[in-house]
């Protein structure tokens, strides 16, 4: 018995070798029967180029949300530079695939490696023999018969390189003809594009890029579904079942950048919800951790991702390119590379320019938004979409919406998030910006959101948005205090009037008016003569003396008194606010479960189409007015309503004067820039999370790379600016929370910025500001500027330091109601010089301390 299998041992061992032999023999020669040749689909190798998303040997952004399918960027070479074969010894999948074949790969400017082994080739090359085949409607076997003998079509190995024995020669000549088969079915444009060639190469749409950074990986995996963000439910999240039963996994395309992961739906080439590193980035793998065999557990700040390997191998490759993604991107992560605890780090040698009043401001902001060539980003508490960017003129293309529509027009694509108002407490319409703006893109290139909701229970009723940018192309942001909205613009002339053509005439002096009216007989001059400035004060004065005897009788604005009414006062005050309070939220309540609720909530939820909004015309002479309409305004008279409206005045113009607007901006350039835009992407994608998850035309927005100079320089500044930019060192600091950006912490970096550069002042600080709210130890008011002002006019008087602060405010908030300015002035005066929390009463405990504080 044991010759019988020790003779058929060996038999079986020649019959192995003699088989060997002959592919050993076999593999060196393409045209013996071990090859199949792979028809071309057709013999149309021209690849058309769309030049609106094409940028030299790259695509724009623009491409991306195209969503082609397409890859490879047209009329730009794909070659396979060198393919090198490497024997590997470990594990059964080795023995069935021996070799590991390494394959540089150049595209335009673009070089990587990959590793695949003969099975990858082989699914490759069946997906496109099924493709053909699908395409020309006849099998490999019927078209290999029409075949010429001089073929040049690819050329396929089919058997596979198991092989013990073979020499290295027939390696290499092995590896020369999968390079050639590579290069001849990369020359094809239909083979190229077919999504089994951009998963052999491991790219996707979104991997040449104008702008955004090398791909680090690109792979299929599976993702667990109801991951864990802001504004997305769970179902039966419950620990005791099983993963199988909890969850499924769906196949999406994942791709690592320079600074965040994010995936990619096959069947639609959407872009999904982009992980970006921060603070919170964590990577975890096992299935204790993940609860999925070969998973890997992704969080950040915003969320939590689950992945799903094939086997321990890709997930222990893939854990590794996440945790270089984490140190690549580590100016994010870690606490030391910042200062103030922001999410961005200190920028050293940016370029930046800054802005007095709206004028130059909105002047600037206007030109820089003609040279955008992909993306506008905008952010403000309020935008009036008809507001004039550049005054006086008659020109129409100036107004805001005019020219958002006009760049929309030529590919640039707009997106803009609003604060939505509760339209009992604030008249701002921005139902009437979103549907203004969307109605001036043909194309639907304008995208906006209005942020946050409000519901009576677990609504944001405390905070609002009230960032002010624009962003271009993510290289430049103009970042500051001015609004694009109707009362913002002015110059430094603060003009108190704007009466047309009547601004250029010479005003007549009272005794003049009075002569010709005696003259007259004490009757009217036939014709009317312009109100003169003094006249327009007078009556506006007696309305104002009249208000301003109402919030003294509120006891908003109180003469000198004694210490004990300042106390009886300040409860008076106190015990007022919180009855307004109550009073304003049992109407919006109201308001909410009447039948004359917001009109927002179902409308809200769909976009508009892209319609023609044209609103009323303007019939108005504007050739040498500077306030069209509502932009003619005074806060203190009355509040803006019917902005819809937008060119009727809310106000008398010939009576009362308008209330000058003064305020700051600034402009950065380059990366600081890239950060103002991710700080952007982060609040668009969260909110589009929560209101617009499953709209596809509401894209998800992806940060462009830090590491492209070419990208990042700015050259045109002379198109928008007046003077050369300066250069500094700078930092992106924010307030952001979970209600705001979606975060499962608080960043507070403004005011550890403040608290420092308040600590830091040398001889005095100067603080304008529209509010001045900071009051110690309160249960209500929780920043610490006040304590830092304390300790540093402290510190001064210990050194016996000549130190100030001076305090520019306005004289009163601007509003028309005396409960609201009541309400301010309230808190402001607590925070200064009423009670026993305000600065100057914590200092006069210390005894006699000098501090100037200029209140106007």
């Amino acid at each position: 018995m044991a010759r019988h299998d020790d003779s058929g041992g060996v038999s079986a061992l020649v019959r192995h070798t003699a088989g060997m032999a002959e592919l050993a023999i076999s593999a060196g020669h393409p045209d013996r029967k071990h090859n199949e040749y792979l028809p071309y689909p057709d013999r149309d190798f021209n690849d058309p180029v769309d030049d609106r998303f094409q940028k030299a040997e790259k695509f724009t952004v623009g491409h991306i949300f195209d969503r082609t399918g397409r890859t490879f960027v047209p009329n730009v070479p794909v070659i396979a530079i060198s393919i090198v074969a490497e024997r590997t010894y470990a594990g059964f999948t080795e023995f069935l695939n021996p070799y590991l074949y390494c394959i540089t790969t150049r595209h335009g400017p673009f070089e990587w490696t990959i590793y695949k082994r003969y099975r990858n080739f082989n699914d490759l090359h069946k997906a496109l023999v099924q493709f053909v085949e699908a395409e020309t409607k006849q099998s490999i076997s019927d078209l290999e018969k029409l075949q010429d003998e001089d073929n040049e079509n690819p050329c396929f190995p089919t058997r596979n390189d198991r092989l013990a024995f073979i020499n290295n020669n027939i390696v290499q000549e092995r590896c020369q003809i999968l390079l050639e088969y590579l290069n001849k079915i990369l020359r094809h444009p239909k083979f190229r594009n077919h999504p089994a060639m951009c998963e052999f190469f491991g790219v996707s749409c979104v991997s040449f890029v104008y702008g955004l950074s090398v791909s680090i990986k690109e792979a299929y995996l599976l993702k667990r579904s109801h991951d864990d963000y802001r504004g997305h439910s769970f179902f039966l999240r419950l620990p005791f079942l099983c993963d199988a039963c909890k969850f499924h996994h769906g196949r999406k395309w994942f791709v690592v950048k320079d600074s965040y992961i994010t995936y990619i739906r096959p069947d639609t080439y959407e872009i999904r919800f982009p992980m970006l590193v921060d603070r919170g980035f964590e990577i975890a793998s096992g299935f204790r951790q993940t609860g999925t065999q070969h998973g890997i557990k992704i969080t950040n700040l915003q969320r939590t991702l689950v992945l799903k390997c094939r086997n321990n191998r890709d997930c222990d490759e893939w854990t590794q390119h996440l945790l270089n993604l984490k140190e690549q991107a580590n100016s994010f992560v870690s606490a030391t590379a910042s200062r103030f605890n922001s999410f961005a780090p200190v920028r050293q040698k940016q370029l930046a320019y800054w802005f007095i009043n709206g004028e130059t401001y909105m002047k600037a902001v206007a030109k820089a938004l003609l040279t955008a060539k992909e993306e506008v980003f905008i952010t403000d508490w309020w935008l009036s979409p008809e507001i004039m960017m550049i005054r006086p003129t008659d020109d129409q293309s100036f107004r805001l919406d005019n020219l958002l529509g006009k760049i929309a027009d030529n590919g640039v694509r707009v997106y803009v998030l609003v604060f939505k108002e509760m339209s009992f407490a604030m008249g701002l319409n921005s139902l009437h910006t979103k549907r203004a703006l969307i109605g001036k893109s043909k194309k639907g290139f304008i995208k906006v959101i209005r942020h946050p909701d409000h519901y009576p229970s677990g609504g944001v009723f405390l905070w609002s948005h009230h960032e002010k940018t624009v962003i271009i192309d993510q290289k430049v942001a103009f970042v500051g205090g001015i609004d694009l909205c109707f009362g913002r613009w002015d110059d430094d002339f603060m003009r108190l009037t704007d009466l047309g053509e009547d601004n250029i005439k010479k005003l007549k002096m009272p005794i003049e008016i009075q002569a010709e009216r005696q003259a007259s007989g004490g009757q009217e001059l036939g014709e009317q003569v312009p109100m003169t400035t003094p006249q327009m004060a007078a009556r506006a004065g007696a309305r104002a003396a009249k208000r301003s005897d109402q919030m003294r009788a509120a006891g908003a604005i109180a003469p000198s008194r004694s210490a004990a009414d300042s106390k009886q006062i300040d409860q008076n005050l106190a015990g007022e606010s919180g009855l307004h309070v109550k009073i304003a939220a049992k109407k919006w309540i109201e308001s909410k479960f009447s039948d004359k609720g917001e009109e927002d909530s179902e409308e809200e939820e769909k976009p508009e189409e892209p319609q023609s909004y044209a609103g009323s015309p303007i019939v108005v002479d504007t050739k040498h007015r500077y306030f069209v309409g509502k932009d003619y305004s005074n806060p203190y008279e009355k509040d803006f309503v019917e902005l819809e409206k937008y060119a009727e005045d809310c106000i008398d113009r010939t009576i009362v004067p308008r209330m000058p607007w003064h305020d700051e901006a600034l402009v950065v350039f380059g990366k600081v820039a890239r950060d103002v835009a991710r700080h952007f992407i982060q609040r668009w994608n969260i909110h589009k999370c929560e209101k617009f998850l499953y709209e596809d035309s509401y894209p998800f927005l992806l940060p462009k790379t830090y590491d492209d100079p070419d990208d990042l320089r700015v050259k045109n500044w002379a198109e928008f600016l007046e003077a050369r930019p300066f250069e500094v060192d700078a930092q992106c600091v924010r307030s952001a929370g979970p209600w705001s950006i979606g975060t499962k912490i608080i960043e507070n970096s403004i005011q550890n910025a403040y608290i420092q550069m308040i600590d830091a002042a040398k001889h005095y600080i100067y603080i304008e500001n529209q509010f001045f709210i900071t009051i110690a130890d309160d249960s209500t008011v929780k920043n610490h500027l006040a304590d830092a002002l304390y300790r540093r006019v402290l510190r001064a008087h210990t050194s016996n330091e000549n130190f100030r602060i001076y305090i520019v405010l306005p004289l009163l908030p601007g509003f028309d109601n005396v409960n609201a300015v009541q309400a301010v002035l309230y808190f402001i005066m607590r925070s200064i010089t009423k009670g026993d929390g305000s600065l100057f009463r914590r200092l006069e405990k210390r005894g006699q301390i000098q501090l100037k504080i200029d209140v106007f």
